[in-house]
Formats: C-alpha cells, sequence, structure tokens
C-alpha cells in the first residue's frame, strides 16, 4: 500500500514537471516508468496537472492523516474497554487483600479505642528487639495482653503497632482467631497499645514443647511388627483431653483442625497472613486455638527464623513456600505451605523444621521434611501436597480442615460435636464481652 502511494506521487510529479523518473532497485518498477513516460498526454491534460498538482499533494496528506487518527482512535478506544474490563472484574474494596502492604487504606474503628487508666499491668509475657507483651486486667475483672513498641517514641515502630491495630480491625471476630480487645492510639506515655485476648497457655509451640519434655504425651497410633511400624490406624482413646497436662494424639490433630478453620476465615476476608507459624498460634485455657500475630511484614528479633530483603523486612524462611524466594510474594497458597510446615511441628511435639540445613532454599529444590513421628501415612501425604511445587496443586485451607475434621471423627464421633459446640460457646461469649467493654467505656 505505501509503496504504491509511492509510486503514483512521483508517477504525478514527473508528468507535471515533464523530468525522468528516478531508477529504482525494482525492474518491474522501471518498466512501469518507463511505459508511463512514453506515454502522449494531451496538452489540456497536462496543463490540468500543472495547475493541480499542489492540490493533489494536499490531498494525499489528508488522506494520510485521516488514517493516522483512525489508527490512534482505534487503538485508544481498545485500551479504554480493556481498562473498563479490570474495572468490571475487580473485587470490590471489602474483598480487597488485607495485609500490611495496604494498611495505610485500612480504617481504625474507634469503637476500640480504651482509655489507658483501665488498665492495670502486670508480668511480662515476652519481648523481642522491638516490642513487648504483658498480661494485664481491663477494668478489674477480664485478663488481656497488651503488646507495644520498645521505643514509643519512634514513628516506624508506632506505624507497626498502628497498622497491626487497624488489619485486626478489619478482620472482626473468629472463634479460632486472636481477637482484638481495643486500643490506645491516642496519645499514651507507652505509645500505641494492642489489647488482645490473653491466652492462658501461651503460644502453641512452647505449649507442646513443654508436653514433650514431661513426657505427658499418649501416642494412639497402632504399631505392627518387629521392629514396630505405623499402620495408619488409631486405638480405642479417650478423645479430645479435658486436662491439657495431659494430650494425646487426638489433640494434636484438633490442634490442626483449628488452625485450618481459622484460615479459611482468614482466606475468605481475604487475608494473607504470612508468617504461619507455631510460635504464632496460642492456646486458651479450653483447648481452643488463636491464629494471632498480625504483624505479617514486621521486623523480628529471631534472625534464625527470617530474612531481610532489599527493603529491610525480615521473613520466616523456614515456613516460606519456595516461590517467595525469589518473588516475595505471598498469597493463600503460600500460607498452605506454611501450614504444611506448622503440621510438622505440631506431630513432632514442637521440633524445629530443616534442622541442620543451612540453605532451605536450595534444600528445598529436591527435598522435603521427613514424616514426623507423631503422624500416619494419610496425615504425611497431606502434608506433601502441602507442600507441592506448583502451588496451584496445593490445596486451599477449606480442604484442610475438611481432612482434619474427618480424622478427629475416626476417634469419636463426639469429638467434632463436643469442639464445634465449645467454638460456638466462645463466640457468644466474646460477643458479651464486647458489649460489656463498649456499655463501660460510654
Amino acid at each position: 500500500m505505501v509503496h504504491l502511494s509511492l509510486f503514483i506521487l512521483i508517477l504525478i510529479f514527473s508528468l507535471s514537471q515533464g523530468a525522468p523518473l528516478p531508477v529504482t532497485q525494482s525492474s518491474a518498477l522501471q518498466k512501469v516508468v518507463k511505459t508511463a513516460q512514453e506515454i502522449k498526454i494531451p496538452r489540456n491534460i497536462q496543463g490540468i496537472i500543472d495547475r493541480n498538482y499542489f492540490l493533489v499533494f494536499f490531498i494525499y496528506g489528508i488522506l494520510v492523516l485521516m488514517f493516522a487518527f483512525g489508527f490512534l482512535t482505534w487503538r485508544r478506544c481498545g485500551t479504554r474497554s480493556q481498562r473498563a474490563t479490570i474495572r468490571r472484574t475487580r473485587p470490590p474494596r471489602k474483598r480487597e487483600l488485607v495485609s500490611l502492604l495496604n494498611a495505610n487504606e485500612l480504617d481504625y474503628d474507634p469503637n476500640y479505642e480504651l482509655d489507658p487508666r483501665h488498665l492495670e499491668m502486670g508480668r511480662k509475657l515476652g519481648e523481642g528487639q522491638y516490642g513487648f507483651v504483658n498480661q494485664a486486667r481491663l477494668k478489674n475483672r477480664i485478663n488481656v495482653a497488651v503488646k507495644r513498641a520498645r521505643l514509643p517514641y519512634d514513628p516506624d515502630q508506632q506505624k507497626m503497632i498502628i497498622d497491626e491495630i487497624k488489619i485486626m480491625c478489619a478482620i472482626k471476630f473468629h472463634p479460632n482467631v486472636l481477637a482484638l480487645v481495643g486500643a490506645v492510639t491516642s496519645k499514651n506515655s507507652n505509645g500505641a497499645l494492642i489489647i488482645t485476648e490473653y491466652a492462658e497457655n501461651g503460644s502453641l509451640l512452647d505449649y507442646l514443647r513443654r508436653i514433650k519434655n514431661q513426657s505427658t504425651f499418649s501416642d494412639l497410633l497402632v504399631y505392627q511388627g518387629t521392629p514396630p511400624q505405623k499402620t495408619g490406624t488409631y486405638s480405642t482413646g479417650p478423645g479430645l483431653s479435658t486436662n491439657l497436662n495431659f494430650i494425646s494424639t487426638a489433640d494434636l490433630i484438633s490442634f490442626a483442625y483449628q488452625i485450618a478453620n481459622g484460615m479459611v476465615y482468614l482466606a475468605s476476608i481475604p487475608c494473607v497472613h504470612r508468617d504461619l507459624a507455631l510460635r504464632n498460634v496460642f492456646l486458651m485455657a479450653d483447648g481452643t486455638i488463636r491464629i494471632g500475630d498480625f504483624g505479617l511484614t514486621r521486623r523480628h528479633e529471631n534472625s534464625e527464623y527470617y530474612r531481610i530483603n532489599n527493603e529491610e523486612i525480615k521473613l520466616p524462611v523456614y515456613w516460606m513456600a519456595p516461590e517467595c524466594f525469589d518473588t516475595r510474594k505471598f498469597t493463600e497458597k503460600t500460607d498452605i505451605w506454611s501450614f504444611g510446615v506448622c503440621l510438622f511441628e505440631i506431630f513432632t511435639l514442637g521440633n524445629k523444621p530443616y534442622a541442620g540445613v543451612s540453605d532451605v532454599s536450595i534444600f528445598l529444590r529436591n527435598n522435603r521434611l521427613e514424616e514426623p513421628i507423631y503422624s500416619n501415612k494419610k496425615i504425611y501425604e497431606f502434608m506433601r501436597l502441602c507442600w507441592g511445587t506448583d502451588p496451584m496443586f496445593r490445596p486451599n485451607f477449606k480442604m484442610c480442615a475438611d481432612f482434619f475434621k474427618d480424622h478427629l471423627k475416626l476417634f469419636c464421633d463426639q469429638n467434632y460435636g463436643r469442639l464445634d459446640d465449645k467454638l460456638n460457646l466462645i463466640f457468644e461469649k466474646r460477643c458479651e464481652t464486647e458489649c460489656w467493654i463498649r456499655r463501660e467505656s460510654e
């Protein structure tokens, strides 16, 4: 098309000037040009060409501009259509990912604001390089845990606390998620405070290690042969323990189910935890589990667990999916991988994953964690599914919860029913407590 237009222009110009046409590289074009030059054009036509060849060039230029304008308009309309499609398919704001990456866009619910004078600080529950957690009494009635930054006047540490408060406001309440009782964001000598439920038994990791050291765990797996080998079945046991000083395999399965149950809720918000590990899971006095510590991308004092990336953010390398080492992107599927590592911790009573491995990212190229001593083959096979190389083929948390719910029923049909009743009761009590706190604050 371009060559034809160029040829017509050259032809018109040459005929109007009576000059020979330039020699081109194409023999076919040379023949056409020669033939055109040999044609005898009447003088009246030649005069018309002489008078109007500028008009021809002008019209041709207009056509070129119209073509260019039409092409650009078509491209722009296509882009607008694509943008409209993106806007139509974009999830509504309430479904946006909840994490510290967008904490600035989350709102703080002022109904959670409490007067720090109503807090009576107690013993220190834990501390790290960047903060403290204390037990406290709220209005001399209920026990709570209070988290605060180590440096109350450091703007970065204060922002970390405020961001975590916003995330917990967005998460609301679930029986297997550590609940926000209140917060202090106004001027306070201790800086911003996060006030949550108090877990009497501390982290699940510390609890399981205490059970191991006290030798008060009852393994209900059935063994046969010499040497004894796991059969994959369980012996008849008492079911879920009422005394947390003595637990059995049934309790381990209950812990796994409750973590998955809490993560089903978080994934539905959706919220990517990023740091799902037993040190961030807490055990209440009634044996129920709470997932906590929503600092997500915060700094952490334990270099054994975290790696620093270019943005000075420490990451839980022993619980991270392989793709996170390169992309630093976290999704529900990366939380699923972390859940698999939590299962390893549960069914070894708190063993450290990858003990003796210096570089986890290299180890994971061809290896996975070994089968835990207190899990059967089916549980270990499910753990391997959580550690699938392709994230698309890993289960979701609903599948994880259903898997352990079915295992819980293997011991006794009443086990799951009792646990479900207990979780429902927690929800009712939490609603009553929240109403009392708000009423007393008015």
